[in-house]
């Protein structure tokens, strides 16, 4: 199966895909497209700085299983480690089917169009 990359470009690797949607998610704000279900609000509010680091990981916790409700067989999709560089700095490993984690870079409180 051929799998359409945020780049325009295509894959066959199911886990290219799938990392290529859990970045399109975070850099596109919930309704900028309309009637569709892609995007994600990284925005933070009203949490404190000693609890940032659970939210994190409670909030892309909730992005892997939106990604996982709509990929249809048997995918594992993990974060291997979140670790808060700074207040407004987050750096994911996320890995898929048990491949080698792929680090992705998180600017909290902006829409986070820089990932690629």
């Amino acid at each position: 199966m051929k799998y359409l990359l945020s780049t325009g470009k295509s894959t066959t690797r199911i886990d290219e895909y799938i990392l290529d949607l859990f970045k399109l998610n975070l850099a596109i704000m919930p309704n900028d497209i309309p009637n569709s279900r892609i995007g994600f609000d990284f925005i933070m509010t009203n949490v404190k700085e000693q609890d940032l680091k659970d939210v994190i990981q409670e909030r892309l916790g909730d992005l892997v299983s939106k990604i996982k409700s709509h990929i249809s067989g048997a995918v594992t999709i993990s974060l291997d480690s979140v670790d808060l560089i700074d207040s407004e700095t987050v750096k994911v490993v996320v890995s898929v089917n048990h491949n080698p984690g792929k680090e992705i870079t998180i600017k909290l409180y902006e829409n986070n169009t820089g990932l690629y």
